[in-house]
């Protein structure tokens, strides 16, 4: 089976495109209290594993295929656009117990907590992914992403440039830097990103195309 990262800027407009009602009542934490948020999930981590490791690891391969069959499938995206917001974050609190680092688990995760307006929610999950696979820059690039999504440039920017100095071909870091740069307002530095990403190969429009 190959384990393969959907871009999460098309998850994430997919998500938006789907979805008919905002929870407007559901209550937000402090972004900035990520103690008082980590104390919100479970302390074992004995169920955790790492979803970069299903492709080498057999049981790792099962157990991915279970997760995503039964509790990620298009009933979770439809759930998702109907508003059905708790039953979405019952199961996608299951898929990140068992795969804390699915990134396609995580941008979901992300895109609810945009539509019930919830900044905080996101945050102890990126954190403990982080924590259990500190290498992974794609988790960190998320991470910087939801951030600048939610309009905390400065960090988000950061968080990016770690993804990109753990992995300096990492494309959707540099894309995702560059749009958080032209949101910053600085179109130098977003162009510069935006260069090293079609370096890369990314064939999108980014800040200084033509009809930008």
């Amino acid at each position: 089976m190959a384990v393969k990262f959907v871009p999460c800027y098309m998850l994430m407009s997919l998500i938006l495109a789907l979805a008919v009602t905002v929870d407007t009542h559901a209550q937000a934490l402090q972004v900035d209290n990520v103690d008082k948020l980590n104390a919100l999930l479970p302390e074992s981590t004995a169920l955790a594993n790492d979803y970069f490791n299903a492709d080498t690891e057999g049981p790792i391969r099962g157990r991915l295929e279970s997760v995503e069959n039964y509790h990620m499938g298009r009933g979770l995206i439809e759930k998702i656009a109907k508003g059905e917001y708790k039953y979405a974050l019952q199961e996608l609190d299951f898929v990140l117990t068992y795969f804390p680092n699915h990134p396609r688990g995580l941008q979901l995760l992300t895109s609810v907590a945009v539509l019930i307006k919830n900044r905080a929610l996101p945050i102890p999950f990126f954190e403990k992914a982080i924590a259990l696979y500190p290498d992974r820059a794609i988790t960190c690039a998320q991470y910087g992403w939801y951030y600048v999504t939610i309009d905390r440039l400065d960090i988000g920017i950061h968080k990016l440039k770690d993804a990109i100095e753990m992995d300096p071909k990492l494309t959707a870091a540099y894309v995702w830097l560059a749009q958080a740069y032209e949101k910053k307002g600085n179109l130098q530095l977003a162009r510069e990103a935006a260069k090293r990403a079609k370096e890369l190969g990314y064939n999108e429009k980014l800040p200084g195309d033509p009809g930008r």
